[in-house]
């Protein structure tokens, strides 16, 4: 049976773009919308978020998520309350601060009402399993 997901247009449209940078995070200031449930017909599997929590993530939060079996990499998102991407970041690890580096100046820090989503991609750079939006807030 195909799962109706939560699948911004941006996450999927960045699978494939350039500006991703691989292994070593980055900005992506972007003005795709938040994408209305779609259809996801071929992706029946689920990347499980584990942190931030909801609410008192911090300024600059760890993302946390499951190994998806296959995966040769994965895709973040995180957009802002206005639905516009703040942040994206591509590589095979599971967990990345926000800005990319451990330890190292944020790219910009969290804001109340943010979203995150993660994709695990194959080594096509295809998307085999996706998370929901979840809420990410300071």
């Amino acid at each position: 049976m195909k799962s109706l997901l939560i699948v911004s247009s941006l996450l999927v449209a960045a699978c494939t773009a350039a500006d991703v940078p691989a292994e070593g995070g980055g900005g992506l200031a972007g003005t795709a919308e938040v994408g209305t449930p779609v259809e996801a017909p071929g992706i029946d599997r689920t990347v499980t978020q584990l942190a931030p929590p909801t609410k008192e993530a911090g300024p600059v939060p760890v993302f946390r998520w499951e190994a998806v079996q296959g995966a040769h990499g994965y895709l973040l998102v995180v957009q802002g309350p206005d639905g516009r991407a703040t942040w994206a970041w591509r590589g095979e690890a599971t967990s990345v601060p926000l800005g990319g580096v451990e330890g190292a100046p944020s790219a910009g820090t969290l804001e109340a009402g943010s979203l995150w989503s993660v994709a695990a991609l194959d080594a096509q750079r295809h998307v085999i399993a996706v998370s929901p939006l979840r809420p990410a807030s300071p």
